[in-house]
């Protein structure tokens, strides 16, 4: 998936799965959480897809904290 954003950026942002821990569960609708990186910084967006209204939502975004996530901030690291 790619966004382009809108504004001074020029150009686009791919988004990738983080974690094959989709939440199907979720209270309103499934949710993603998927990994993008734009000029250097890793982020994160939580996605939430109304299959039936055929489109995406996005939840939340933000930067992960580097002592939560493995080296490439796709694995989220066991809680202890």
């Amino acid at each position: 998936m790619s966004v382009y954003p809108q504004g001074g950026y020029g150009g686009h942002i791919t988004l990738r799965c983080a974690s094959n821990n989709a939440r199907l569960d979720d209270k309103y609708l499934p949710s993603y959480l998927a990994r993008g990186e734009c000029e250097g910084r890793v982020f994160h967006v939580q996605i939430a897809a109304d299959v039936e209204g055929k489109n995406i939502r996005i939840v939340t975004m933000y930067l992960p904290a580097a002592e939560e996530w493995d080296s490439e901030f796709r694995v989220r690291r066991v809680q202890k």
